[in-house]
């Protein structure tokens, strides 16, 4: 019985410290942002926000699908009604996915496709899907440097009254940058440019701009500054008798956010 016992000890001891075989790498990533600022008092204001982007990764190829989704309102005291009202300041709900396939070390092709609703700037619906191809100039751990140069088509409602709905072919240019600061803190550098062909005055720009820095392996905190630009925004009407007025060209949204990578 010993000598059983002696035996055991020693297999469970080889066993201990024979090396383990690394877990495999797995395809894919997913990092979800949350925000939150409630008021109260002499002023009342809710803000909530909600991003998640879901990457997968195959040899040559990967799909990434980001999720958008931000709201603010704000109670005021109105003396003519004698009564609080409250305004939904922003509201702004967006999915997209894009998938790319290398074709060289450094060429590669996208297909995308989107759907985005900004209703206090004037959109219902918009709705896009394109193709293209991209040149990675810069590939190394620390700093990452792409550019994409595609056609798209794009179909849109806006708000109004009256409600409009508009449908065009367009082209569009991204530039991307990805850097590492340290090995707890990186950022990253997004300007899309996006041509109406039907209408080149109607022309848009999406600048995004973020600063992480992890806490552990599973938390970071995020500061991020989005800028929208519409060179030739929605049209509606206001006022009694109604009056046409075109809603603001600029739209920007900084946030603080907790970060959550599963």
């Amino acid at each position: 019985m010993r000598k059983i016992v002696i035996a055991a000890a020693v297999v469970l001891a080889v066993a201990g410290a024979a090396p383990r075989a690394e877990e495999p790498k797995r395809p894919w990533t997913d990092t979800a942002e949350f925000s939150l600022v409630s008021t109260s008092g002499n002023t009342k204001t809710t803000t909530f926000s909600f991003g998640n982007k879901y990457i997968y990764a195959w040899q040559k190829a990967d799909l990434t699908v980001n999720a958008l989704a931000l709201y603010s309102d704000s109670t005021k005291f109105n003396d003519a009604t004698n009564q609080e009202e409250t305004e939904t300041t922003a509201e702004t709900y967006g999915l997209d996915a894009k998938y790319r396939h290398d074709i060289t070390d450094r060429f590669l092709w996208y297909g995308l496709g989107s759907w985005y609703q900004n209703k206090p700037s004037g959109i219902k619906s918009r709705t896009r899907g394109g193709v293209g191809v991209g040149y990675k100039f810069v590939n190394t751990d620390v700093h990452k440097l792409f550019g994409e140069l595609g056609a798209d088509y794009t179909d849109e409602t806006q708000v109004g009254p009256p409600e409009d709905s508009a449908s065009f072919a367009g082209a569009r240019g991204y530039l991307g940058y990805e850097g590492k600061l340290s090995e707890t803190a990186k950022c990253n550098l997004e300007l899309e440019i996006l041509e109406n062909l039907d209408e080149t005055s109607d022309y848009r720009a999406n600048f995004l701009g973020s600063l992480t820095a992890s806490l552990t392996s599973k938390l970071a905190l995020k500061a991020s500054y989005r800028v929208a630009y519409d060179n030739e925004p929605a049209v509606g009407t206001r006022g009694t008798p109604p009056t046409l007025y075109e809603f603001d060209k600029t739209d920007t949204i900084f946030s603080v956010s907790l970060v959550v990578n599963f």
